[in-house]
């Protein structure tokens, strides 16, 4: 079943969170809810990966809705991994 047909059967239940771009927006609160309950760079890694979920459930490209997903994917393992007072490196 594609993509496609799964967010066409979704709309058309009228469930926007049914087909498969509402489960990871869905995905994408939660991460952004895990996000505003931490600091530094714990909080940093858990934005990134919100934020590469939100952009893989918007993006038409498959390659690229691949990409950002196994990105935010990576960003919320590093997240779950990194000490709770890791401090925030500066930008150069």
């Amino acid at each position: 079943m594609s993509e496609d047909f799964v967010d066409s059967a979704a709309t058309s239940a009228g469930d926007p969170l049914c087909g498969l771009r509402g489960r990871i927006l869905h995905l994408a609160m939660c991460l952004r809810a895990v996000e505003q309950q931490c600091s530094g760079l714990r909080r940093e890694r858990w934005g990134y990966a919100a934020a590469n979920a939100e952009a893989a459930a918007t993006v038409e490209h498959p390659m690229a809705k691949r990409w950002l997903w196994a990105t935010a994917c990576d960003y919320a393992r590093r997240a779950a991994h990194t000490g709770a007072e890791a401090p925030v490196h500066p930008r150069r």
